[in-house]
């Protein structure tokens, strides 16, 4: 099994996600929408390519962090750009097989959750990161997009929605109880 993140606080290995990353949660860069969309396209075509994919032929189970989703979710709805277009860009652009996993899981808690957790993970960090501290009203947004998201379990999204709001291990276990 092989756990891949894609850069920023959590490194993925490559210098050239990580950095990209870096640069992308660093709140002291005030980048435009399309610029993300972008660069994190470029991370995860460098993650898919380089780690990813290879990992996969060789038979290894990939759990990946994170994946096109979250820019729907953050690009599209947290920024209010229209998420079919960052859709049909990924599509374009991304092989089928990480547009479309295996299976997906998407975390799901209530916002005071979510929001009482990114206080205690910022808690000790040296920077602040540019999507944690956007704000509520674009917190809200998000979810907006992940509920759509879980929504259209049927149509391009192929997700599984997990209660995250319960204790770390029961969160694994029903992780667990889909594979």
């Amino acid at each position: 099994m092989k756990l891949v993140s894609e850069g920023s606080v959590n490194k993925s290995g490559l210098e050239f996600s990580d950095k990209i990353g870096e640069i992308l949660h660093d709140a002291s860069f005030e980048l435009e929408n399309r610029t993300e969309i972008l660069l994190f396209t470029a991370i995860r075509t460098e993650l898919w390519h380089k780690v990813i994919w290879p990992a996969l032929e060789a038979g290894t189970t990939v759990i990946f962090t994170r994946n096109w989703l979250s820019m729907i979710t953050y690009q599209g709805f947290g920024n209010k750009f229209n998420y079919q277009r960052i859709l049909k860009f990924n599509k374009m652009v991304m092989a089928p097989g990480y547009i479309r996993p295996d299976k997906t899981f998407l975390l799901v808690a209530d916002q005071e959750k979510t929001r009482q957790r990114i206080i205690d993970r910022a808690s000790g960090c040296l920077n602040s990161d540019a999507f944690k501290t956007r704000g509520d009203e674009f917190r809200a947004l998000v979810n907006e997009g992940y509920q759509m998201i879980l929504d259209n379990p049927d149509g391009d999204f192929n997700v599984i929605g997990i209660d995250a709001s319960k204790a770390k291990y029961d969160v694994i276990n029903q992780i667990v109880s889909h594979l």
